[in-house]
Order: C-alpha cells, then sequence, then structure tokens
C-alpha cells in the first residue's frame, strides 16, 4: 500500500476482481477503507464482489477462469462462451462461469441465450448489481422495455451509487414515453456522475421533445463543455436549433457534427433538412445523398431527396427515391407523399390518387408520422463481469 496510491491501489484490486481472485480484491479494498473510511470507490467495489463463495474454493484451477475472461477480452467470443460452459458444467455455482457467457453472448446479438445467463448468474449471486444491470440491456434489445427496467431499478437498489443503472433506466423509460420518470432517472446518475456527457445529451433530447429549449441547450451545452467532439450532441443541438428556427446555427452544428465523424449519415441528412428551408436545393440534395451513401436503406434521406427533386421539376428521378424509401419502410407516409407528387407531376393522375389513398388510410393508422428529422440517442451501457 505505502508504494501505490489510492487510485493504483483501487485499479490494481479491480484487476484482482476481473480474474476472479476476489480474496486479493477484498484484501485491496479493505486496506483503503482501514485508511479512508470513506472512499466511495472502495465501497462500492467492495460491495460489488460476489456473495457466493469465492472462487479459491472452487474445484475449477484460476488459470481456466483466467482464460476464458481474456478469451472475451480478446474478442473471441465463441471460445470463451464453450470454456466457460465446461466451467459452469462443472461447477453451476461459480457465477464468473454464467456472466462471460452472457456478455459474450450479448456480444454476438444472441440476446436470448444471453439472458438465459444472465439469469442463472443471478441465481448464483442475486445481488450482483452489475449482473442486474447487464440483464436490463440485453432484456431491452429485446424490446422487453418494462422488464429491463425492472432490472435496472433492481441494480440501482443493490447499489444506490451505480449511475449506469440510472443511465440505463432512463434510456428505458424514455423509449416508453415516460418522460419525466426519464428525466429523474438520467438527474439521479449525473447527480453521481456529474460528468458524465452521455448523460447530459440525453437529457438534451428529453427537453428538445418536450420543447423546453432553455432546459435542452444547456444539457446539451454541459455535454459538448465535456467531450467537444460528440458528434452526436452537436447533430441532436442542431436540430434544437433548427426546432427553434434558427437555421444558421443548426446549420453550423450539423456540420460540426460531420467534421468529426465525416459517415455520420443522420447528421447529413438533418443538414439536407436545414438547406431545404433555405431553399437550397442542390446542397440539400447533396446531403441528403451522402446520408445515404453512408446508410443503406435510410428511408428518411431518400424520402427527403425525392422532396427536393419533385420541387426541382425532375419526377422521375423522385419517383425512384419514393420507391427506394418505400422498400426500406412500406408504412412510411411521408414517402407516399412524395410519390404522388412526383406521379401527378408526370401526369400518371390515376396512380397519383392511388397513393393519395394509401397515404390518408396510412395517416389515420399511424397519426404521429410527418417529421424526417432524426434524433440520435445515445446508447446502453454493459457492466463488466
Amino acid at each position: 500500500m505505502a508504494k501505490l496510491s489510492v487510485s493504483q491501489s483501487l485499479q490494481k484490486a479491480k484487476k484482482f476482481e476481473k480474474r476472479a481472485q476476489y480474496h486479493e480484491a477484498r484484501a485491496i479494498y479493505e486496506q483503503v477503507l482501514a485508511a479512508f473510511p470513506d472512499n466511495v470507490r472502495a465501497k462500492e467495489g467492495l460491495r460489488a464482489l460476489p456473495a457466493a463463495p469465492d472462487a479459491a474454493q472452487f474445484s475449477t484451477p484460476r488459470e481456466k477462469i483466467v482464460e476464458v475472461i481474456q478469451q472475451f477480452e480478446r474478442g473471441q467470443y465463441a471460445q470463451a462462451i464453450r470454456g466457460a460452459k465446461s466451467i459452469v458444467k462443472r461447477e453451476p455455482g461459480l457465477g464468473v462461469g454464467w456472466k462471460v457467457i452472457g456478455l459474450a453472448n450479448q456480444k454476438l446479438e444472441k440476446f436470448a441465450d444471453s439472458e438465459a445467463a444472465f439469469r442463472q448468474a443471478l441465481k448464483v449471486e442475486p445481488n450482483c448489481f452489475e449482473t442486474h444491470n447487464n440483464l436490463g440491456v440485453v432484456l431491452g434489445e429485446q424490446g422487453k422495455q418494462e422488464e429491463a427496467i425492472l432490472s435496472y431499478e433492481k441494480a440501482g437498489q443493490a447499489n444506490p451509487r451505480y449511475f449506469r443503472a440510472f443511465f440505463n433506466l432512463g434510456i428505458a423509460l424514455r423509449d416508453l414515453g415516460r418522460l419525466e420518470e426519464a428525466i429523474a432517472a438520467y438527474e439521479k446518475a449525473l447527480a453521481l456522475n456529474s460528468d458524465h456527457a452521455q448523460s447530459h445529451h440525453n437529457l438534451g433530447n428529453i427537453h428538445s421533445d418536450q420543447g423546453n429549449f432553455a432546459q435542452a441547450k444547456a444539457a446539451y451545452e454541459k455535454a459538448l463543455g465535456l467531450e467537444p467532439n460528440f458528434a452526436e450532441a452537436h447533430d441532436n443541438f442542431g436540430l434544437l436549433h433548427y426546432r427553434a428556427g434558427d437555421l444558421e446555427a443548426a446549420i453550423r452544428q450539423h456540420k460540426r457534427a460531420i467534421e468529426i465523424n465525416p459517415s455520420f449519415a443522420v447528421a447529413h441528412n438533418n443538414l439536407g433538412i436545414a438547406f431545404l428551408e433555405q431553399a437550397r436545393a442542390k446542397d440539400a440534395a447533396e446531403s441528403f445523398g451522402r446520408a445515404i451513401q453512408f446508410q443503406q436503406g435510410f428511408a428518411e434521406a431518400y424520402s427527403n431527396r425525392a422532396r427536393v427533386f419533385n420541387e426541382l421539376g425532375q419526377h422521375d428521378q423522385a419517383i425512384k427515391d419514393a420507391d427506394a424509401a418505400l422498400a426500406a419502410n412500406p408504412d412510411f407516409v411521408e414517402a407516399m407523399h412524395e410519390k404522388m407528387t412526383a406521379l401527378e407531376g408526370a401526369k400518371s393522375y390515376g396512380e397519383a390518387r392511388t397513393w393519395g389513398a394509401t397515404a390518408s388510410d396510412r395517416t389515420r393508422q399511424h397519426p404521429a408520422q410527418g417529421e424526417n428529422l432524426v434524433h440520435f440517442l445515445t446508447s446502453l451501457r454493459l457492466a463488466t463481469y
């Protein structure tokens, strides 16, 4: 301890923890707390250690556990799963094996298998807040948002200082339209980690959706103050300015997002919309073209470019883009309207009426459609094993 700073000691404890050397990790955390009783990181690390018996009390060699963990860390997910399965087949009470299976399957997008593994891990270590969080992530990937919310709440209950659980809870609540609850979750995350730019960004998105310009602006500015090269925050800040009618500010933000990430298709699309509002048809068409170039099957960008072609009187090109948008999203009302307009321009009035009727039917079924701006949300975060 005398040769290491507190921060270095805690990092060393984390390394022991990753290798299932829980006794060693526990000893370091306890040493830190003996010297600094209020050290939050040491308290959280100690709380995170599995309540199940230490890996040293199992017959599986520690080297085998370390091997499957390292396979996972190297991206060798299939090998890690095979190795971890062989471990839990012999000793189903060894939680780290189930966690590796869950994390590796999540990386392979085998979410049902990942869910099953995390549930097994929780049978062994029911109070492991990181596993509750990870289970919430894979439930969300399967569209099970209500169940995901319960998992994030359990993670927060098991460790009230675990900000990732509240961050992910905010995402799940927003997906269900429970915006006030989502705001509360993000505010809780930020109370625990005020320098988390993604939480500020996602909070800004909600305020923007609610039309709260000043609050959204403050949130985006905070996110960008923490991470100046946060491309998604620049792009969504641009959307906020667009909705407030400040097209020049919107264009500046979208361009900055593209400078940071030239292949950011969403930002190219949103820049094109701002150009379109300024009657800069050529610039808009070029931006929509780049969006299509960088994201295959980008229905909104195809539909937006069809609108440009219609305004330019290039109805054959508009029909092609509207068809491409509808191939990607057959229920896309805006693309139906653009096809109708293009057919009218090409004097195919009967077919135009058919598409107009279809668009009206879809609008009644999906009344929320109508804006081709694209909001980019920061994604969920997995914890480690």
